[in-house]
């Protein structure tokens, strides 16, 4: 049997805990904090930009469950 561990070690890696806010693009995260005025996410991409900008770990989850809080009824709309 070959050994796999060189081929395992070598495939790219992904922090699985990001995708969720990390796939959502600016206009996406906007476009769904503009459905939910409750929120604490911005709507301008400035104001958004700034809000991304972690300042450390909590504060990343912080962000996470803000955006994680946007996605709260279905769409028909992906694009």
């Amino acid at each position: 049997m070959t050994d796999l561990l060189p081929f395992i070690q070598g495939l790219p890696k992904a922090e699985l805990h990001v995708h969720h806010v990390g796939s959502a693009s600016p206009r996406i995260v906007s476009e769904l904090a503009a459905r939910h005025p409750d929120s604490r996410v911005p709507i301008d991409p400035a104001a958004l930009a700034e809000y991304f900008s972690f300042t450390d770990f909590a504060h990343f989850i912080e962000v996470y469950l803000s955006v994680v809080d946007l996605v709260r009824t279905p769409t028909t709309s992906v694009c």
